[in-house]
């Protein structure tokens, strides 16, 4: 890490938030400090103060936990038979859907009963349009949902990057329009988004969030920002009537894991070399009741399932973080030293972490398992209490001027009901 970038972060790391942990303390708990945040007019905080000071972790028993890990107490990764045993019901699905194209897997339904996925070409030159796609897994059945519109020219894997899905509703982002198809009726409405971009300084991720027949999405806005604020606001759509709510403002990359909905407001002043400082703002939308979590330093990415959040923390030194709402407990699960590329696209259950990649933590375990690490799994998908995963081939080069080429030769997609999985 260049050394101004870090100096930068750490003088302004220091002037909001406190202490680090040193390494393990047995005998003592870490001391109560409350971490406040400024909140909008008219928003209220909801929940308990936090009881862990800023930059204090406890492992899955609730003791202090060190950053990085450490010999003594480190993070573990097992394989998924050693994790779970070989006796799991896992549906194995076939990636291939002729010599030419294959399915490369976008979302999964929480009943495990359909797939979305983009059937796209072996040749990774070809000109053939991808097409997003419903399988049902019982059948096998494919039903083509959209095909990629040509201002996204050769560029099959850009497209249709934010698809979501429940039993019910397909959403996915096409240029500035909310695309929306309902799997039991077949039909297919979109909804139109601000034409502005958000400000480029805060990453944005171009995802869709969707459940309980609601989507929520992040877009820009002509309204005069709050001091040191991105000018945008966070809305939802109740899909099946196409009503639209505004839920809040300032706000990027939200998501929704029913009732809650969460999003990430950064503080553009404290910006050096790309990141800042931001908060995480979770609204119950049954209740209206809102929660502020402060002083996150690189923040760029949640995911929230029940009372539980796991975030994205690039610069603080600890890499990806599970907590509770209330801040009692805080525990790392991928530190920063071994956080790479792959451990985006966070998804959350009741037992697991996954991200873009071919592990899963573990949260009965308190240890990373690997889906299947011989073979290169990615892409790792929960939705409620099914996973699925798919295995991704190599990219090869044939011998003179053939072109890349996708190999599908082993290639699978997973599915497994984590609820069967041994406690």
């Amino acid at each position: 890490m260049d050394f101004r970038r870090y100096l930068a972060g750490a003088t302004v790391c220091m002037l909001i938030l406190t202490g680090c942990n040193s390494g393990p303390t047995v005998d003592n708990e870490p001391t109560p400090t409350p971490i406040t945040a400024p909140i909008p007019p008219g928003e209220k905080q909801a929940g308990t103060a936090p009881t862990l000071e800023p930059h204090k972790f406890t492992d899955a028993q609730g003791l202090p936990f060190p950053i990085p890990s450490t010999e003594a107490n480190p993070i573990i990764s097992v394989s998924r038979d050693t994790a779970w045993g070989g006796n799991l019901d896992i549906k194995e699905i076939s990636a291939a859907i002729d010599d030419d194209s294959m399915l490369m897997l976008k979302a999964v339904a929480e009943d495990g009963k359909t797939i979305v996925g983009l059937i796209v070409p072996l040749d990774k030159t070809s000109f053939v349009a991808s097409k997003l796609v419903l399988m049902d897994v019982a059948s096998l059945q494919i039903t083509e949902i959209a095909t990629k519109p040509d201002e996204y020219g050769s560029s099959n894997h850009v497209w249709a990057k934010g698809a979501s899905m429940n039993r019910e509703w397909i959403v996915w982002l096409e240029g500035r329009t909310l695309q929306v198809y309902n799997i039991k009726s077949h039909q297919r409405s979109e909804i139109k988004i601000s034409h502005e971009y958000l400000d480029a300084r805060m990453p944005i991720k171009e995802t869709i969030s969707v459940d309980h027949g609601i989507a929520v999405w992040a877009e820009a806005t002509s309204e005069e920002a709050v001091k040191d604020r991105i000018a945008s606001i966070v809305k939802s759509v109740q899909l099946a009537t196409g009503e639209t709510s505004v839920l809040g403002r300032y706000g990027v990359n939200p998501i929704i894991s029913w009732p809650t909905v969460a999003w990430i407001e950064p503080d553009l002043t404290t910006e050096q070399e790309g990141q800042v400082l931001a908060r995480l703002v979770t609204l119950d939308i049954q209740s209206g009741a809102t929660k502020v979590l402060g002083g996150l330093w690189g923040f760029t990415e949640v995911a929230v399932s029940g009372d539980t959040l796991v975030w994205t923390n690039w610069d603080s030194g600890a890499g990806t973080i599970l907590s509770n709402f209330a801040e009692t407990r805080r525990q790392v699960i991928i530190p920063q030293q071994q956080q790479s590329a792959g451990h985006q696209k966070l998804t959350l259950n009741e037992r697991l972490v996954a991200w873009s990649s071919g592990d899963v933590w573990d949260r009965n375990l308190g240890r990373l398992v690997w889906l299947d690490k011989t073979k290169g799994a990615g892409s790792a998908i929960l939705k409620g209490d099914m996973l699925a995963w798919q295995i991704l081939p190599p990219y090869t080069q044939q011998m003179g001027y053939e072109p890349f080429t996708m190999q599908p030769e082993d290639m699978k997609i997973y599915l497994l009901d984590t609820s069967q999985l041994p406690k």
